[in-house]
């Protein structure tokens, strides 16, 4: 069975009536042959390439649009390939966390839940002991500014300059108050209270 067929029993290249003009005719009649031609020499020698058919300066895209429609389709080639490695990165993602999640047990916010649970229930003495730790600090506090030696010191500093000693039990109230702030200060910054 032969491929090629004679050109006289093509459909496009019968004569339809004299509103056809020759040119137009023409040029069918040379793109038919040289897709036979092309058809006849791939199959004779099917290691050269085919070439494409010679187009007249009027039909089809131009070497800018050819290379424009080119570009797009292969801007579009690398949308679709980075959308594949996107959804496969998601994918190979949410197998680890499903992995790591079954290989470690509960999820974090499981465990910070876990966690806030004894927090929230704590028992009535222990409310109570969190809630005199300050108050016990500041009893310690003043029970060591009480002390006489505390008070002699102070009253010798004061009573150093005349200018003071009027003044010496108001002085001496605000320096032990001064120590005292202090002293609660730095235990509630180091911890001690918490």
């Amino acid at each position: 069975m032969s491929k090629s067929t004679p050109l006289a029993n093509l459909p496009n290249l019968k004569r339809q009536g004299p509103t056809q003009a020759p040119a137009h005719e023409q040029h069918e009649n040379q793109i038919v042959k040289e897709i036979l031609n092309e058809i006849d020499n791939s199959s004779a020698n099917s290691q050269a390439p085919p070439q494409p058919p010679a187009q007249a300066p009027s039909a089809g895209p131009s070497p800018e649009q050819q290379a424009a429609l080119q570009e797009q389709i292969q801007q579009q080639m690398m949308e679709q390939q980075l959308m594949e490695e996107q959804m496969h990165q998601q994918q190979m993602l949410q197998e680890q966390a499903a992995n790591s999640a079954a290989a470690a047990g509960p999820s974090p916010e499981m465990m910070n839940q876990l966690a806030a649970q004894p927090q929230q229930q704590l028992s009535m003495m222990e409310a109570l002991m969190a809630s005199l730790k300050p108050t016990a600090v500041v009893a310690v506090i003043v029970a060591l500014l009480s002390l006489p030696f505390v008070a002699d010191t102070i009253n010798k500093i004061v009573a150093s300059k005349e200018s003071l000693r009027k003044m010496a039990l108001p002085i001496m109230l605000a320096i032990k108050a001064l120590v005292g702030g202090g002293m609660f200060f730095a235990a509630n910054n180091s911890g001690m209270l918490n």
